[in-house]
């Protein structure tokens, strides 16, 4: 969460509406005009956030990272059941990734509305943002 404030604060103060979600998310809206403009900016608050808050580790054992992957996949059996579905990746497939290969949230489209959003996050919560 604290990563988002900072994000969201450098968008803001580079000129772009910045609005802060409850699971830590940053969504923005702009021209198309501004889209060069935006693209630097978000380039460089990236930068300006992950100097300023420390990104946790990976997890240190295979253990851990079955963890993760476990509530990965609980958290992906959540979303179906709001019709958000997606085909994860093998547990070695997807530990050898550095958890890149896939993540449960993807499946939820871009544009959904404040309220949708929040609805999704408050019945499958991202918990593992906020550890």
């Amino acid at each position: 969460m604290r990563w988002g404030r900072v994000y969201q604060r450098c968008l803001i103060e580079a000129g772009l509406p910045a609005v802060l979600d409850p699971d830590g998310g940053v969504r923005t809206n702009y021209p198309k005009e501004q889209r060069d403009a935006a693209s630097e900016a978000f380039e460089r608050c990236t930068e300006v956030a992950d100097a300023a808050v420390p990104h946790d580790p990976p997890p240190a054992s295979e253990a851990d990272w079955q963890e993760l992957y476990d509530f990965e996949i609980a958290l992906a059996e959540c979303l179906a059941r709001y019709g958000f579905t997606s085909d994860p990746p093998s547990f070695e497939r997807w530990m050898d990734s550095g958890g890149e290969a896939w993540s449960a949230y993807n499946a939820v489209p871009q544009g959904l509305s404040d309220e949708e959003w929040n609805g999704i996050n408050n019945a499958c919560p991202q918990a593992y943002l906020t550890r």
